[in-house]
Formats: structure tokens, sequence, C-alpha cells
């Protein structure tokens, strides 16, 4: 069994979900509160956001998902800059072990 928690903060609310996948995806608990510290994707009160965070994954945790593990995060904003790149790095010498 495969086990996700997805986290969206954005400027007008903040939810939370546990879902599970064995043959089909089953949503386990859900939790939304109004945003508070967002604004247009920007973190403009990160104490305020996090407490509101805080609130949301307690009540997940209250509807019976039990302990959280790792999250996916969605955020975006203009102050969100993504690049890409390329490189390269020659191993010397030739017969090194990686």
């Amino acid at each position: 069994m495969n086990r996700a928690f997805v986290i969206d903060l954005g400027g007008s609310q903040v939810t939370g979900l546990v879902a599970t996948s064995e043959d089909r995806l089953r949503v386990e608990a859900i939790a939304s509160l109004p945003s508070e510290g967002v604004w247009r994707g920007n973190v403009t009160s990160p104490d305020a956001a996090s407490a509101v965070l805080r609130h949301v994954m307690a009540d997940l945790q209250a509807k019976g998902s039990g302990t959280l593990g790792p999250a996916v995060v969605a955020i975006s904003g203009a102050h969100l800059e993504v690049l890409n790149g390329q490189g390269m790095k020659l191993i010397v010498p030739r017969a090194r072990h990686i």
C-alpha cells in the first residue's frame, strides 16, 4: 500500500489530503482552512502561515489518518524561479570506480 500526504498552500485556503493506493486511489482524510500569511502565492507572514498549516495537519490526524509522513507541497508565486541546466564532469583516471 502506498500512502501520500499532500499540502496546497494557497492564498485563499490551505488544504491537506491523505490518500492511499493499492488497486485504486482512496482518500483517507481531507482538511481545509482559510489561509493566513500568504498573499498571491507569496508567504508574507511565516508565523501565520505555519500556524494555519499546523491546524490543517492536526485536523488530518484527528480524522484518523495517523502519523503524517513526508509531504508533497504545492505553492506558486512570482517569487519562484526555475532554472534548467546541464553539466558534464570528466572522471580521471578513466579506470576509477564510482
